[in-house]
């Protein structure tokens, strides 16, 4: 089955986006996508700091271990 899950900090500064397929059976199995991104908070000493902190990578997991693989950081995409 196609799952798609959002979820986002009451703040709104922080998010994390899991798109794949879910396996079902006697060992599930998830083969997909993750997005994990946080908006930097305003400070008196960030002044170079003008983007989200962003990490893409491919997610696979199954009962035991969930494996983050090809994965991107980007400290400050604009």
């Amino acid at each position: 089955m196609r799952l798609n899950s959002s979820l986002v900090d009451a703040v709104g500064v922080t998010s994390l986006r899991i798109e794949g397929l879910l396996s079902s059976g006697t060992a599930p199995r998830f083969d997909g996508t993750m997005t994990y991104r946080q908006t930097p908070l305003i400070a008196d000493n960030a002044d170079e700091i003008r983007g989200d902190l962003v990490l893409e990578s491919k997610m696979i997991g199954s009962t035991d271990r969930i494996v983050l693989t090809r994965y991107t950081l980007q400290p400050d995409q604009s």
